[in-house]
């Protein structure tokens, strides 16, 4: 199989090396999977959320103008202009903001490699990482900072002074085995516990205590399915590309899917001058494409 690198590699018997050497864009739809069943969970509950939390840093940012031309539904693009976007801001408490991320990890040596040297403890690895986000998440500010608004080495920029604000940010950590990080499993008892002060009387639950438990065990498989499903999900789709990529000559797979974002861009084009042109953008009133 071919990373993204382009080395081949041999596909060990676990099938590990499937998921250590994906992309970003093939780790995606894990991270949204997890992120969104978090998200139904906070919804269920009643909690105060916010899902992919844009424009938090974007006001303590240098803007720079796009240039003419510049495509402005770019993701990327519109990363740059935000600097950091936490997947989550919520309400644990009465007044108090918290931001969390959603960390998926993947079996090898940088991950549970740590967590065997660390007294080989439950859930370790997921423990491991959650540990080392908010300096992760701090390093990021900084970065930001220094780029866009020239903060010295050594200084708090507007970014990073902003995330402070907050308390540390919260790892919402989704291992390869089915285990999450403690920070998933304490939303998920005030998820329920929420939950069940809201609801237990419409359950015809004999108490709320009663409701948190079946809240709890509902919660649990929703996250525990979630978890185990997407990084099974992830191992096949990574597992039909290695096979395909396998059938085919070198560079043929890559070659191909320039070739399809080479037409699909002169299409778009093409469609663009069309309505352009059927819908009075001759006289200023066409309408964007």
């Amino acid at each position: 199989m071919q990373p993204g690198n382009g080395n081949v590699l041999q596909l060990d018997e676990h099938g590990h090396l499937l998921t250590t050497t994906a992309t970003s864009r093939q780790y995606r739809p894990r991270h949204d999977d997890c992120k969104f069943a978090i998200a139904d969970m906070l919804k269920e509950a009643k909690i105060e959320h916010t899902c992919e939390v844009y424009n938090l840093f974007a006001g303590y940012i240098n803007q720079v103008p796009l240039l003419a031309g510049a495509a402005v539904d770019d993701d990327k693009e519109k990363r740059a202009t935000q600097g950091l976007i936490p997947d989550f801001m919520y309400e644990k408490q009465r007044g108090q903001q918290t931001l969390a991320d959603v960390k998926g990890i993947y079996v090898g040596n940088t991950r549970y490699g740590r967590a065997r040297m660390a007294d080989n403890q439950r859930c370790g690895a997921v423990a491991e990482r959650q540990r080392i986000l908010p300096n992760e998440t701090k390093r990021a500010a900084r970065a930001v900072d220094k780029e866009k608004n020239g903060t010295p080495d050594g200084q708090v920029g507007p970014v990073e002074r902003e995330l402070n604000n907050f308390p540390e940010i919260e790892g919402l950590i989704f291992g390869a085995y089915g285990e999450v990080s403690q920070h998933v499993d304490d939303l998920m008892h005030t998820a329920a516990d929420k939950a069940a002060s809201v609801h237990w009387r419409s359950m015809g639950a004999p108490s709320q205590q009663n409701a948190k438990a079946m809240y709890v065990t509902r919660f649990r498989e929703w996250l525990g399915i979630e978890c185990v499903r997407s990084h099974a999900k992830l191992k096949a789709d990574r597992l039909t590309e290695a096979l395909a990529a396998a059938k085919n000559p070198p560079g043929g797979v890559k070659q191909a899917a320039e070739r399809r974002q080479e037409t699909a861009a002169a299409a778009r084009l093409r469609r663009a001058r069309y309505h352009a042109f059927h819908s009075g953008a001759r006289t200023g009133m066409g309408r964007p494409w």
